[in-house]
């Protein structure tokens, strides 16, 4: 089955990144940064299926060059910018439907890339890795490396504006990398499908895990147990035990939290009645910035109110020497209830603590 995955970032020299490296690892070269003296060398990594740089079509010679050679492309690239905080390149990885054969993959992914950056005015790197010898066997993703500067006639010019790394921006490269991956397995004769919209958008009962990463991967292969390895067995648990009740029930379940933190995360959600956004959609944000900004200040005010709400509950749970094991103990009529009185629940947790701290400042004197 294809999943949906689409990140981008950047490779920033205040965190002693470098755009050459990034190039060097993606490309499975080795290059050799002459401004550091350092050489990159990934090319015993392996598993590149295809990689290529591309230029818009108004390019300047100089650059169509130095696309067929990456050392060069990538120095330039570093040459031009001059701070030392400077953002060097757009990092975006991207997961691949394993479904296609590569001839397919290298046309979505040019297809993908000429819509939203070459056009655009911006050149790119790419490269398709096929799965590790360790990882899944359906793991084929996507690296990408774009420019940060608009290519003009002179070559690199200036930087992209703040509009471009905007989340409506975003939110359109996703779709667009959905539409276009379901184009190719539609033309293939495929019945998969992936799709952008997080779990919540689409109604699903689902928690959505993350990322492992290859260093966090590495310590978990060689039995060597991590908090985000731990967490991400517990959200595989608690989503089977969702889907086998659901269908057990074949109704909407009540949420009963499991352990950990994510058991404090779902009880919470359970708990506290949810706080409303404002209706607003994308465009009306982009045209008009009192509505923008009305619209983060309220999801700050909820991420803070969440964080505050968790912390109090820890606490108790601390204080009453409870598991959050112990939660599971709680009867349908009970979870109901404190879904109904959770904010008076919520007070009387703060009441009992600052109650505790009068008391115990009493003792210290």
């Amino acid at each position: 089955m294809a999943i949906f995955s689409y990140k981008e970032g950047f490779i920033k020299r205040s965190q002693g990144q470098s755009a050459l490296a990034a190039a060097a690892y993606i490309l499975r070269s080795s290059f050799q940064d002459h401004r550091t003296g350092v050489r990159y060398d990934f090319h015993h990594k392996g598993g590149l299926l295809h990689s290529r740089i591309l230029v818009p079509s108004d390019a300047p010679e100089c650059l169509v060059e130095a696309a067929n050679d990456p050392e060069k492309f990538f120095l330039a690239i570093e040459a031009a910018e001059k701070r030392k905080d400077s953002q060097l390149a757009f990092n975006i990885t991207a997961a691949l439907p394993h479904e296609l054969d590569k001839p397919n993959l290298i046309k979505l992914v040019e297809e993908f890339l000429s819509e939203n950056f070459l056009q655009k005015g911006l050149a790119v790197c790419y490269a398709i890795h096929s799965p590790g010898p360790h990882s899944n066997s359906r793991n084929v993703h996507l690296h990408i490396l774009a420019t940060t500067r608009w290519i003009e006639a002179n070559g690199f010019g200036k930087k992209l504006t703040s509009s471009w790394y905007k989340r409506a921006r975003l939110k359109e490269r996703r779709l667009n990398f959905e539409l276009t991956n379901n184009h190719y397995l539609e033309r293939q004769g495929l019945d998969v499908r992936i799709d952008a919209r997080s779990y919540k958008d689409r109604g699903i009962e689902r928690i959505p895990t993350r990322h492992m990463g290859p260093k966090v991967m590495a310590l978990e292969r060689r039995g060597v147990k991590t908090r985000l390895g731990d967490r991400l067995r517990e959200i595989e648990s608690l989503n089977n035990r969702r889907e086998l009740e659901a269908q057990a029930n074949n109704q909407v379940m009540v949420i009963t939290p499991i352990g950990g933190e994510i058991a404090l995360h779902e009880y919470l959600k359970s708990l506290t009645p949810p706080m409303p956004y404002p209706e607003i959609s994308m465009k009306d944000m982009r045209n008009n910035p009192v509505l923008e900004r009305e619209y983060w200040l309220t999801r700050k005010k909820k991420l803070q109110r969440d964080r505050a709400i968790a912390g109090i509950l820890k606490d108790y749970l601390h204080k009453k020497k409870l598991s959050a094991m112990d939660l599971c103990a709680l009867s349908h009529e009970d979870i109901n209830e404190l879904k109904n009185n959770g904010v008076g629940f919520l007070e009387k947790i703060q009441h009992e603590q600052c109650v505790a701290r009068k008391r115990n400042t009493g003792r210290e004197r």
